[in-house]
């Protein structure tokens, strides 16, 4: 038999041991896909209990995955960044990584993660401010939801909507969109979006002065958020609380929420019920008195949304800082952030933010000795406060007199009618002086 030479049993031999490498590095392969699937279904279970290690596990994925160029991994940590926990990211960094994983999505012709991905879109152009491009998002959303049979996602969808008009002191149009919400949230079993809708129930009932049913709502949402455990409902709850009973003049009882609310915001690094509740915590202590308190909170939830991009709550902010420095009699450093709470008020179309600026500038002007100026702004303040109470009265007593197309539905409007009448809400209509007038907002700046 002839020998084989040496050369050809070394070649021989290095291919066995290619063969066995390649599939050495195959299994090792293999075996990292697992881990990051398994962690990334870590990511997804977490993240109602604790957003802020579900983020921590979708971003150690997220630069995982990449390094082993996995995009369709990449693309579903990128979805639990953006869907689920939209903090301690900036909004902007959010929402790119929304933008990426739509394009991928978009090509797997993913319907469902592609209305996850248009509902969050939706929030944090909300949270931004722009309010046309929020609506067009849910839009979108909608219609992937219904065409999907999906009510899981259009319960989340319509509550989130509805928060836009609130925003906008449009409460009829939120109220539709909550309802809608609540009737979708209570059959399709997702307790996460029927804390929500009870929970903008409430705020909403708030708005409207109607302080029982309001609580009544708050509690039954933090009810639901104890029960699972959610970190993001449950403080929204305990500030909604708070908020009632800051309203019915029970200071002390109000504190104890928000600094509940407070500890779990922190605890969970999320800036929106962070800065949310530091602005309450901030006004209340501004009310009685405790203005080094209340400055401390608000320089915080200032730095905390520079950081992260919420423009919205800039001007609350910047009104809180300046009635702070009034209590405190820094007059001058006072002005320069109502000015700017102004500015931006004007810029934005903010009424409710302009109101307040109109309100602490007359105050203002009265230590300054320009009784003019200060008269001039205090009557800007009672036309506009005037205004806008004629149109959310408005706005209650349109929704009022519409026909529902649920027996249940029905009812609702008949007991808030006579509550709402009960507070006098209808003393308009019994005078015979109802009118729809246009808001027209002075534009000379100071």
């Amino acid at each position: 038999m002839k020998s084989i030479p040496l050369l050809t049993w070394s070649l021989l031999l290095l291919l066995i041991l290619g063969a066995c490498s390649e599939g050495k590095e195959q299994e090792d392969y293999s075996k990292e896909e697992i881990h990051l699937q398994e962690k990334l279904e870590k990511a997804r279970s977490v993240v109602d209990v604790s957003p802020l290690v579900s983020n921590q596990l979708a971003t150690e994925v997220l630069f995982e995955s990449k390094a082993l160029k996995r995009s369709s991994i990449v693309a579903e940590a990128q979805l639990i960044l953006c869907t689920y926990t939209t903090f301690p990211k900036s909004i902007d960094s959010t929402f790119q990584y929304c933008q990426a994983a739509l394009t991928y999505f978009e090509k797997e012709n993913n319907s469902l993660k592609k209305g996850m991905l248009f509902n969050s879109m939706g929030i944090l152009s909300d949270i931004k401010g722009e309010k046309k491009e929020a609506v067009e998002y849910f839009e979108q959303a909608e219609t992937l939801f219904k065409e999907t049979d999906n009510n899981f996602w259009l319960g989340e969808v319509y509550n989130n909507w509805g928060v836009v008009y609130v925003t906008e002191n449009s409460l009829e149009k939120a109220l539709l969109f909550y309802i809608k919400a609540l009737e979708v949230n209570e059959s399709s079993g997702n307790k996460k979006a029927l804390m929500a809708s009870h929970n903008n129930l409430g705020r909403l009932y708030y708005k409207q002065r109607l302080y029982a049913n309001a609580l009544e709502h708050a509690l039954e949402s933090q009810q639901l958020a104890k029960a699972t455990n959610s970190a993001t409902w449950l403080p929204l709850s305990f500030n909604l609380v708070g908020d009632i009973y800051a309203k019915t003049n029970q200071q002390e009882e109000a504190i104890v929420y928000y600094e509940q609310a407070l500890e779990l915001a922190t605890e969970n690094e999320d800036d929106y019920n962070l800065i949310f509740t530091l602005n309450r915590l901030a006004r209340i202590h501004e009310k009685k008195g405790n203005n080094e308190q209340g400055l401390n909170y608000i320089h915080r939830s200032l730095t905390r949304a520079k950081a992260t991009g919420k423009r919205k709550d800039l001007e609350e902010i910047y009104l809180i800082i300046g009635a702070c420095n009034m209590g405190l009699g820094n007059y001058r450093v006072a002005k320069s952030f109502i000015d700017t709470a102004y500015y931006l008020a004007q810029e934005h179309r903010d009424y409710k933010y302009l109101l307040g600026a109109y309100k602490q500038y007359g105050e203002l002007y009265q230590y300054f000795n320009d009784y003019k100026m200060s008269i001039s702004f205090l009557e800007r303040y009672q036309a506009l406060n005037d205004t806008l109470r004629d149109v959310e009265n408005t706005e209650l007593l349109s929704r009022l007199e519409r026909e529902f197309l649920s027996k249940e539905q029905a009812k609702e409007i008949f007991e808030l009618k006579q509550k709402a009448s009960d507070q006098n809400l209808f003393l308009l209509i019994l005078l015979g002086a109802v009118s729809y007038t246009h808001l027209t907002l002075p534009t000379k700046r100071i």
